[in-house]
């Protein structure tokens, strides 16, 4: 979609943190075939140092490339309807798939569309950018949809607001309508006063160029 060409001011997103792998060798054992071989395997080797896990900037994920073909996970207090159709999850209704986790106390999930709604208490969290508000219509597959009234945090910067309603464009795009922008930390259950604060009619992000547009 083209973007008129008075949008700004354009303001660039720090780049996010890689997510960090373990590397781990299992270790092979291999049966000695006589009592004196290894008796002398033991005197001529010295006994092996434990391995230790070690955090690695190098190694990154291999995200799968459809999600679609992941399993779709659902709970809830009481559940109601058809695996192959509209299923409806009351208390404490959860739904995950890869990388994407919706929570509310009410959630309708139809596997022929891929379409969730959910209502009351809605927190959405996507490989740690999360949404919380009172109501979420979202096609999990193509990630397109609507949240309205939501306070937003970005984990590619740390960036917090608000906003009247959040239009998800697809998995790295959304346009923020009525909305605030501050890197400024939200206390949780406390009025947020951050020192600076941006504020438009619409913000428009994009995690893939790192960029926003007020």
């Amino acid at each position: 979609m083209r973007r008129p060409a008075l949008r700004t001011p354009r303001f660039r997103l720090a780049p996010g943190l890689l997510p960090v792998l373990l590397a781990w060798t299992a270790p092979v054992w291999l049966p000695c075939a006589t009592a004196q071989a290894q008796t002398l395997l033991s005197q001529a080797t010295p006994a092996a140092t434990p391995l230790s896990l070690r955090p690695s900037s190098t190694l990154q994920e291999q995200p799968v490339l459809d999600e679609s073909l992941l399993p779709t996970f659902v709970s809830g207090d009481q559940l109601s309807g058809q695996t192959e159709g509209e299923m409806t999850m009351q208390g404490h209704a959860e739904l995950r798939r890869g990388a994407s986790t919706i929570r509310a106390d009410q959630l309708k999930y139809d596997s022929r569309t891929e379409r969730a709604r959910a209502v009351g208490n809605v927190h959405i969290n996507r490989e740690g950018n999360t949404f919380s508000g009172p109501e979420l219509d979202l096609n999990v597959t193509t990630y397109q949809g609507y949240f309205t009234q939501p306070q937003y945090h970005l984990a590619i910067n740390g960036g917090n607001g608000d906003a009247s309603r959040v239009d998800f464009i697809n998995q790295h795009e959304a346009v923020a309508h009525d909305a605030t922008f501050s890197i400024c930390a939200r206390e949780p259950d406390a009025s947020w006063n951050p020192d600076w604060m941006l504020q438009a009619s619409r913000i428009d992000f994009d995690q893939v160029e790192d960029v926003g547009y007020a």
